[in-house]
């Protein structure tokens, strides 16, 4: 299943965090901590920053 982030700097940052976690320099606790802040939990929030991206891209 493929990730879906909250946004690019978060992709970012998960990503970084699972090299951390792969080589264990960060526990199980703190990469379910970034899985939280990263990734898109249900379809209703991608739906909302689907919406923000729109919205953002009708401002002048």
């Amino acid at each position: 299943m493929q990730k879906l982030y909250k946004s690019d700097v978060s992709a970012a940052i998960h990503e970084t965090a699972e090299g951390l976690y792969e080589h264990g320099i960060i526990d199980e606790k703190s990469m379910h901590e970034f899985d939280e802040s990263c990734l898109m939990s249900s379809p209703l929030e991608e739906k909302d920053v689907i919406n923000h991206c729109i919205a953002d891209e009708d401002k002048p």
